[in-house]
């Protein structure tokens, strides 16, 4: 584990855990690391996760970066309707739902919403310095990312923001991590991403004996992230 207290000034900007204008100094980089309001991070859970489950499951990252980072979790807008063992599905969320039409293309039906709440949980919530998601949250991370370092998120249906909101959450977010990732299958979100190239930096966690999400599909995302 990494105790981000102890990393360089180099080494913190290597990893895009701090900004370039927060690297002013190597005095004022320490000041930021010891601040534990320094780094804020919205947190993305899988698909039939939430926000207390993704929690839970990051108990030992919570724990290395406590004083240094705070990070937010959120549930996703809709219910996956499916029970978990004990037969409760009351609190299992996605961020959309895998359809396919009858000509064979994939479709992610409301990923729209999904994008326009996370859009309007950063102005209200915010600023976030990063973003982690995890599978389906990482691939909503990526479109998050995405549909602000470019201008793609005009030709979205309409946001919850106005073009000056979103060039100041586009100047906020300095890095993402994406753990179990993959490159969408919704052409539309497969367009999106391609097409963006974000130019931040990019943290890609990719299991190899990871049954769920091949590994090909990881790399095909990190390989839109010319930073990662």
């Amino acid at each position: 584990m990494i105790d981000i207290r102890s990393l360089s000034m180099h080494e913190a900007r290597r990893l895009g855990l701090v900004t370039q204008q927060k690297l002013a100094s190597v005095d004022h980089a320490a000041h930021i690391l010891e601040d534990p309001r320094s780094l804020r991070i919205l947190c993305l859970h899988g698909f039939h996760m939430s926000a207390k489950k993704f929690r839970g499951r990051s108990g030992s990252l919570r724990k290395t970066f406590k004083k240094t980072v705070d990070l937010v979790f959120v549930d996703a807008p809709f219910r996956t309707g499916h029970p978990d063992q004990d037969g409760d599905a009351s609190a299992k969320y996605m961020w959309w739902n895998t359809v396919e039409t009858a000509s064979g293309v994939v479709q992610y039906e409301g990923f729209e919403k999904s994008l326009a709440f996370l859009l309007q949980t950063m102005v209200d919530e915010g600023p976030f310095d990063g973003v982690y998601g995890f599978s389906q949250g990482a691939v909503m991370a990526a479109v998050l990312v995405s549909a602000l370092k470019s201008n793609a998120i005009v030709d979205l249906p309409p946001m919850p923001v106005s073009e000056e909101q979103r060039t100041a959450l586009m100047d906020q977010l300095s890095f993402a991590i994406f753990a179990g990732g993959f490159q969408p299958r919704d052409p539309r979100l497969d367009g999106l991403i391609k097409g963006s190239v974000p130019n931040m930096k990019t943290l890609h966690i990719i299991g190899e004996a990871d049954v769920l999400v091949q590994p090909e599909r990881s790399y095909a995302l990190a390989e839109n992230f010319p930073n990662a």
